[in-house]
């Protein structure tokens, strides 16, 4: 650790990872991504290139981008919970999502966290493929519903710079 010290490095905990990486938008290997999820359904499928002239798997791959989903993986914040100073409102994974005023559930939290540069928290979830950025949301958590939003892509750009100089 004394050689990193000139550039900042420091130790860092599961949590601290867990919150970049949402805040990033990079998903997790065995919460986001499963044997049961495809590219496409997770917002992945720009990184299939179809116009390589063969790979194993190409033709399941060509008739999985072509198929209506009927959910989709997206990120959501959460309201904060007013004068909760804990980690009370924060979404950690399972947790059901609907409309808000509905019964209906019509997603499921996959991970979560507290977002740092949002104050406030952050999760992965599968919603219905209908949900759009314009749907009040709640997410039970603990016996509440708490208010959420879905965003259109990750809230904290990746910084490119630097990297390899």
């Amino acid at each position: 650790m004394r050689e990193g010290e000139s550039y900042g490095i420091t130790n860092c905990g599961q949590d601290a990872f867990n919150i970049m990486r949402l805040e990033h938008g990079f998903k997790l290997w065995g919460r986001e991504l499963t044997l049961d999820t495809n590219p496409y359904e997770c917002g992945l499928g720009h990184l299939v290139d179809l116009s390589k002239k063969n790979f194993i798997g190409k033709a399941a791959v060509l008739e999985l981008s072509h198929k209506k989903w009927n959910r989709k993986q997206v990120l959501l914040t959460c309201d904060p919970l007013e004068g909760v100073q804990d980690w009370a409102s924060v979404p950690k994974g399972d947790e059901v999502i609907r409309r808000q005023g509905a019964e209906e559930r019509i997603g499921q939290i996959t991970s979560g966290t507290y977002s740092v540069r949002l104050h406030r928290p952050l999760a992965y979830a599968w919603v219905n493929a209908d949900i759009s950025v314009n749907d009040a949301l709640t997410v039970d958590i603990g016996g509440l519903r708490i208010g959420a939003r879905m965003l259109e892509g990750p809230p904290v750009p990746i910084p490119l710079s630097g990297y390899n100089e």
